[in-house]
């Protein structure tokens, strides 16, 4: 009877223990799932119940998420507002400063001619920061408005390409285009001037890190349904820890070279904005001749 009574005791502790952890195994998995839930901004699984350590670390976490999706609305929301009360003074002074050059003419001094001529190039470069910041957000919020044509990718990428050509000879760096013989005639809906934005900056960044005499590629094949473009250079490269925070704002994906303009580190966070808006996927890779691979893909028109 001794013996029945140990091994009916043994039985009875491995179904509660076996009981019990799937329970806790279950419970765990629900704050697991919430974690990724809350990575990629989705709604998070009802509050679990309880009064034990796991239910309260649930309803934690929930009201963690809770105070950051406020902090966030209103961040966002300063965010709007400033840019758009400085964007309309500055508007307003650039104006002013073209017509100030406009109504004095030839007679304006040569020191004089280029001190104003700087400070519109500066205010339109703070207003193009400020825009910069406004599509983000409203990349973020998904309000960016995309206008959608279908578009000849090769003539996006010549015009593209043509737009970065006089950086390019100033720092005696080639761009060469390549387009596979299956993509020449392909098409993509999308918002043309977003996807040129998006050229522009990655060929622009290619072409400002790589050094004097080295060639600058862009190259556009289809796989399978998707036009991915890619962007090589020879430059310094990203370091495999960067390489995902380096589509993040106020990132600098390396380090300015002296003399170099350090850029507000919006460029990036801007193509990947858009390029998300357009339901794509963009990355960067090593290039294994030294250098970095920026590319971006975009469903084809069928």
């Amino acid at each position: 009877c001794l013996y029945v009574g140990v091994i009916i005791d043994v039985l009875i502790a491995m179904f509660l223990s076996v009981f019990f952890g799937a329970g806790i195994a279950a419970r765990l998995a629900v704050i697991s799932d919430n974690t990724y839930r809350a990575k990629n901004r989705q709604e998070l699984n009802p509050s679990l119940s309880g009064a034990d350590e796991i239910a309260e670390l649930d309803q934690q976490f929930h009201g963690l998420i809770s105070a950051l999706k406020e902090s966030e609305a209103i961040r966002s929301e300063f965010l709007s507002m400033t840019s758009h009360d400085l964007k309309t003074p500055l508007m307003s002074v650039e104006l002013s400063v073209e017509l100030v050059k406009r109504q004095l003419g030839s007679a304006v001094p040569t020191a004089v001619e280029e001190e104003l001529q700087s400070a519109k190039e500066n205010m339109h470069r703070v207003l193009i920061l400020i825009n910069d910041l406004l599509d983000i957000e409203r990349g973020a919020s998904g309000k960016l408005k995309l206008e959608l044509e279908d578009h000849n990718v090769k003539t996006l990428i010549e015009k593209s390409s043509r737009s970065v050509k006089p950086l390019a000879e100033r720092k005696n760096v080639k761009i060469e285009t390549s387009i596979e013989s299956n993509s020449e005639d392909l098409e993509m809906l999308a918002d043309r001037r977003r996807i040129e934005q998006v050229l522009v900056n990655l060929i622009a960044n290619a072409v400002k890190f790589s050094p004097g005499g080295s060639s600058v590629y862009v190259r556009c094949t289809l796989l399978e349904e998707k036009i991915e473009i890619r962007v090589i250079d020879s430059g310094p490269g990203i370091p495999e820890s960067d390489r995902i925070r380096v589509f993040e704002r106020f990132e600098q994906s390396v380090a300015p070279q002296q003399g170099q303009d350090r850029g507000s580190g919006l460029g990036l966070a801007i193509c990947k904005t858009i390029v998300l808006a357009h339901d794509g996927d963009i990355g960067v890779d090593p290039n294994p001749s030294g250098g970095s691979e920026f590319w971006f893909r975009i469903s084809a028109v069928q």
